[in-house]
């Protein structure tokens, strides 16, 4: 298996058992179900709306933070760690019941998503680059 930037591809290997080639199927898997852009494909209903109001609505809060639970496993999963530790952090802020709406709250989602989008567009290109 190649040296790649952002994944640990020997610690995954390990953790599925040693078997490269389930671990080719794994990614392979990774790469279709989020090869494409995530917010359309997970929370398409965010697109329109702007940082204040998704942080007004602790309902779109919690649905958005469970698609990033959902990536950050499979991230971790396939030793994408940089975008899993991105995804753990926004799922974090985002499902905590705390008042976010706030400008500094908004302020830190920008912040949070800009590092997410960069680890998740580096990510992605990596992947694609193997397939």
């Amino acid at each position: 298996m190649q040296d790649l930037k952002f994944f640990d591809t020997a610690e995954a290997i390990k953790n599925i058992g040693g078997d490269e080639e389930i671990y080719l199927e794994i990614l392979k898997t990774f790469a279709e179900t989020y090869g494409k852009d995530f917010f359309k494909s997970e929370t398409p209903e965010v697109l329109n709306l702007d940082l204040a109001q998704i942080l007004e609505s602790s309902d779109l809060c919690h649905k958005i933070g469970k698609s990033f639970h959902k990536l950050k496993g499979s991230a971790f999963t396939v030793g994408a760690n940089k975008l899993g530790e991105a995804s753990k952090d926004l799922e974090k802020f985002l499902r905590n019941d705390e008042d976010k709406s706030t400008p500094v709250c908004e302020e830190k989602l920008k912040t949070m998503l800009d590092h997410f989008e960069k680890m998740y567009e580096a990510t992605i290109k990596e992947l694609q680059s193997l397939f």
